[in-house]
């Protein structure tokens, strides 16, 4: 994750289910400028993370992320 998207998540504006799909907050999304950012996370939303070779994320963290994520909706 880059820097914004590490931010993102720990403002929980953004999660990873824990199937490993990607959530993107209606706030995030409408406070990007219309254009290519917004469109990219339009894009990304509801995809899967690219997974990594080794060290996957830990379903159990981020099914607690996930929690949070929706109560803060």
């Amino acid at each position: 994750m880059n820097p914004l998207f590490h931010k993102a998540f720990d403002s929980l504006l953004f999660t990873v289910t824990p199937d490993y799909k990607i959530e993107i907050s209606e706030q995030m999304i409408d406070g990007a400028d219309e254009g290519s950012f917004r469109d990219y996370l339009l894009s990304i939303k509801g995809n899967n993370i690219i997974m990594p070779e080794k060290f996957y994320p830990d379903k159990n963290l981020l099914a607690i992320h996930y929690e949070q994520y929706r109560i803060h909706q």
